[in-house]
């Protein structure tokens, strides 16, 4: 390493800002843990915003940034309608008694 550079092993305290929509902000993190689904955890997170929007100080604001359980929901969505999708395509294909001229039974 000597030939490269020097190596210092040092620690620097850096103070960071954060801001949202303008305005100085504390980002908190939620995730969920065991068997929850991400969209239990996103609807109680809401439910707690509302709950504690009457209790917080005059400027004072809490807003939801980047939820994920939408991502997870669209695609639980699109995964049941290409689902459904299929299943008719299945039943199209392999179902003879609905085409016509075959004989049912």
């Amino acid at each position: 390493m000597g030939d490269l550079g020097e190596a210092r092993d040092t620690f620097a305290e850096v103070d960071l800002e954060m801001t949202f929509n303008g305005r100085p902000a504390v980002l908190v993190d939620v995730y969920r843990m065991g068997r929850e689904s991400p969209t239990s955890v996103s609807d109680a997170t809401y439910a707690f915003i509302e709950r504690m929007k009457g209790s917080l100080p005059a400027g004072v604001q809490m807003d939801v940034w980047n939820d994920r359980a939408e991502l997870y929901a669209g695609r639980l969505d699109l995964l049941k309608r290409n689902a459904i999708f299929g299943l008719v395509l299945v039943f199209l294909a392999l179902g003879p008694s609905w085409r016509p001229g075959w004989p049912s039974g």
